[in-house]
Formats: structure tokens, C-alpha cells, sequence
């Protein structure tokens, strides 16, 4: 079956499953960078030869023209669960994406404040009234 019309079809069945307009529009935009890659890149029409190697090339080309681990890591997800339908209605054997692993991430350091700039906060608040105490402990 063509990539394509697969993706058609996964697309009304997004609709049937009530997923947002906005995440449909999602899946739909990364799902055609996939099919046009398998197209353009490697002269594949057909759903059924998709490989993983396939789908690791067309991600380490993303990672290569500069494109950020999460915006990858968010492909892939959209891949898998477009290949995982296919699996469940029988469009293939194989879910090319089964070992495929996400891109590993930087970790996002924290910030956090100090005891002087705590005390400063809690201090902020004074007074007597009401909502002084109120804002204090907020």
C-alpha cells in the first residue's frame, strides 16, 4: 500500500479517536516530511518497505541540518504511533520503529533561589492587615 494513502487513512482514523484539530494537523505535517523523504531520498512508495534504518537516516539528516533533540524526539513519537497503527490494521508485519530509540536530550539545569533571596521574598509581605499576612504565605 502506498505511504500515502496510509496516511490518509490515519488521518480519518485521528478523526474517528477525536484527537484535536491541532494535534491531526501535527501528525499530518510530520507524517508528509516522512512520506516526502521516503519518496524524494530513498525511492520508497510503498508502506511495506519502510525500515528502520530508513527512519534512523531520516532523523540523524534532521539532526545534521540543526534541528533540536526535541523537536526529533516529538518525529519520532508521531512515527511511532503512525507505524503502530499500521501494525494494527494489518498494513504491515513490523513496526519499523520499534528499536528506534529518541535522541538523547540535554538536561535542563534549574536555577533555584539561595536562603538570602528567600528571606527577601518572605520579607516582601509585611504588615498587619489581612492581605499582607494572606500575600505572605501564598
Amino acid at each position: 500500500m502506498q505511504i500515502r494513502e496510509v496516511v490518509t487513512e490515519f488521518h480519518f482514523d485521528c478523526q474517528v479517536r477525536k484527537l484535536s484539530p491541532k494535534t491531526i494537523a501535527l501528525y499530518d505535517r510530520q507524517l508528509e516530511y516522512l512520506a516526502a523523504y521516503m519518496e524524494n531520498v530513498t525511492g520508497i512508495t510503498n508502506i511495506e518497505e519502510v525500515r528502520s534504518i530508513h527512519i534512523k537516516r531520516f532523523l540523524v539528516g534532521k539532526t545534521e541540518a540543526g534541528r533540536k533533540p526535541q523537536y526529533i524526539n516529538d518525529l519520532l513519537k508521531a512515527f511511532k504511533v503512525f507505524f503502530k497503527y499500521c501494525v494494527q490494521e494489518g498494513h504491515i508485519q513490523t513496526d519499523p520503529c520499534a528499536k528506534v530509540q529518541n535522541v538523547k536530550q540535554p538536561k535542563v539545569k534549574i536555577r533555584t533561589f539561595n536562603e538570602d533571596e528567600i528571606r527577601k521574598m518572605l520579607n516582601y509581605y509585611s504588615g498587619r492587615k489581612f492581605t499582607d499576612i494572606r500575600n505572605k504565605t501564598k
